[in-house]
């Protein structure tokens, strides 16, 4: 329990606790003017230096975190292991604890340093609160805290978690904590939830091609493997009939040299018998000339021709045929001259091609280095992808066989919770019936806790609160009041937690009056019948009348009440 809050500065209100419940009330003063805000009063301000002490952490989020208070040391007096302890942590040093052992008849030494790290710090006290051994790093002295000391409105939206956009994990080992259930379960229903997500990330990326990549379509992934044995077996027959010869490069390039000289010389060829045929042709030609006779022109065109042109024309005649006799002479000399070399391009073009035949021989039976080396590359390549190919018909057969397994294993972890929960009958009967005891207090009709493992499907306990009318913020705000004084009451009956349970005004906000002055009788009821403190906050105008209240006593439970004056906050001073 808590036995008092202190500050190192005077102006700080001194805050006494006692056992069974505390209340902290705030009222405005009859000088405060609509600017007053009680807000500032320090209610929450009182809370967050609790925690603060007992571990929170601290950072620019904390309403310790302001300038202002960068030079407050403030002290907790709570109990430990029978013992009363002073704790002591400063807002400039916050990362060490100071603590100091009250009362002569008591040990004197606590298995921590002193001053110790707030990391050290934590494990003792979840090691001396709830019995966290240091391996179970999942269950956490902080987060189970939080449900004793709900702080900020996040911490009163639901019962079952403390912070907005809680892990399901710490959600199902926390509450499986507090209610007495195996929590180990859900390391398991964690473990399947991991395996499973893993298999759905890579099936949900099959739209974008990250499956196929990965693992691809069996039915696709056969028929590739199967073109590739058919390459690789290919490519073995050439590698193992493949003969490689030094000199088959320079060989391909004789045979390509053949090969141009070839080409020249039926080209030449080609051109010879063209400049031939246009010899013939003029020779042809000036012989047709040779035979017209001039006299005999005249004399068909029956013209008389002197015997002194007869000469001249006979001469002419004489000389012309000489000419033409010399002309074809030449050009048939031509005409030979083509004609051998025709012969002899034929004749080399024969020569070449014999040669050319004997070289492209040894290239058809032989290769080049480069050319084995490039099937050789292409074989490796082809058996690689081959290799590649078989892993992913190996992880698509791993990927339907997870799903195969992870559904096995879900449905045996399935078997295993609902035989737990029946060998738990009797503790979780006690656990439900007791939080329809509260509910029904509280109600006229009584609601329900319900602690079953989730759908065949599911993963974890399904934790569910039932109370009719639900819906309505009070309604709501009661199943946090009911659930958090169900937790208080089992840790006092196993003697775990450290025996106080705290609650913000927020909690009350929205809730009828009724049920305000009733909830108070309640935790006062259950604080006092199981050895644990109660403390919670009220403005003086929002606490449920006299009537309401019962036998209840407000003025013998108050512990302090600030005002909304600088002198009457908590820290007498506002910032």
């Amino acid at each position: 329990m808590i036995y008092s809050v202190k500050a190192n500065k005077k102006g700080f209100k001194l805050v006494n606790f006692k056992k069974g419940i505390n209340l902290i009330l705030s009222e405005r003063t009859s000088e405060s003017s609509q600017k007053d805000s009680r807000n500032g009063s320090g209610k929450s301000l009182l809370i967050e230096i609790i925690d603060f002490c007992l571990g929170a952490n601290f950072n620019k989020k904390s309403k310790l975190s302001h300038d202002t208070l960068k030079d407050w040391i403030f002290t907790i007096e709570v109990g430990l292991l029978d013992m009363k302890i002073a704790v002591t942590r400063s807002i400039k040093d916050h990362n060490h604890i100071d603590w100091q052992i009250l009362g002569k008849d008591k040990r004197d030494n606590l298995p921590l340093e002193n001053p110790s790290t707030i990391d050290s710090w934590r494990l003792f006290l979840g090691e001396v609160f709830f019995f966290i051994k240091s391996s179970e790093s999942n269950l956490s002295y902080r987060t189970l805290m939080s449900f004793l000391i709900r702080k900020g409105l996040d911490a009163y939206t639901e019962p079952f978690s403390t912070f907005k956009q809680s892990n399901e994990l710490v959600k199902q080992i926390t509450n499986a904590y507090f209610l007495g259930l195996p929590y180990e379960y859900a390391f398991e229903w964690q473990k399947i939830e991991d395996e499973k997500k893993t298999l759905d990330i890579l099936k949900n990326n099959n739209n974008t091609g990250a499956f196929k990549r990965f693992i691809g379509n069996r039915g696709e992934l056969e028929a590739e493997i199967r073109d590739k044995e058919r390459s690789i077996e290919s490519t073995e027959k050439q590698l193992k009939s493949f003969r490689v010869h030094e000199q088959y490069e320079d060989i391909e390039n004789k045979a390509n040299t053949l090969t141009s000289q070839i080409h020249g010389k039926s080209n030449n060829n080609i051109i010879h018998k063209k400049q031939i045929e246009q010899l013939n042709s003029i020779i042809n030609e000036e012989m047709q000339a040779e035979k017209l006779d001039s006299l005999e022109i005249y004399k068909r065109a029956k013209i008389e021709v002197p015997e002194m042109v007869k000469k001249r024309l006979d001469d002419l005649k004489l000389f012309h045929t000489q000419l033409l006799t010399n002309r074809k002479s030449y050009l048939q000399e031509e005409i030979n001259k083509l004609n051998l070399e025709i012969k002899s391009n034929t004749a080399q073009i024969s020569s070449l091609t014999e040669d050319r035949a004997k070289l492209l021989n040894i290239l058809q039976t032989h290769g080049a280095l480069r050319e084995f080396t490039k099937l050789n590359e292409d074989h490796t390549r082809n058996v690689s992808a081959l290799e590649e190919l078989k892993i992913k018909l190996q992880n698509l057969s791993r990927f339907e066989e997870g799903l195969s397994d992870i559904k096995i294993q879900k449905e045996s972890l399935h078997k295993k919770v609902m035989l737990d929960l029946a060998e738990r009958e009797k503790s979780r009967k006690h656990v439900m019936d007791i939080f329809d005891e509260y509910s029904k207090f509280l109600y006229e009709a009584s609601g329900h806790l319900i602690i079953n493992a989730k759908d065949k499907g599911g993963m974890g306990y399904n934790y569910k609160i039932e109370i009719k009318r639900s819906g309505s913020e009070g309604i709501e705000k009661m199943k946090i009041f009911c659930y958090d004084l169900l937790i208080a009451r089992l840790l006092a009956e196993h003697k775990k937690g450290p025996m106080f349970l705290i609650h913000d005004s927020t909690l009350f906000e929205g809730v009828d009056e009724r049920q305000k002055g009733r909830a108070l009788q309640l935790a006062e009821r259950e604080a006092k019948k199981y050895g644990f403190q109660y403390i919670t906050f009220f403005n003086t105008d929002s606490l449920p009348s006299p009537k309401e209240l019962g036998q209840l006593d407000i003025h013998g439970i108050t512990r302090l009440t600030l005002t909304d004056k600088e002198d009457g906050c908590l820290l007498g001073l506002r910032y």
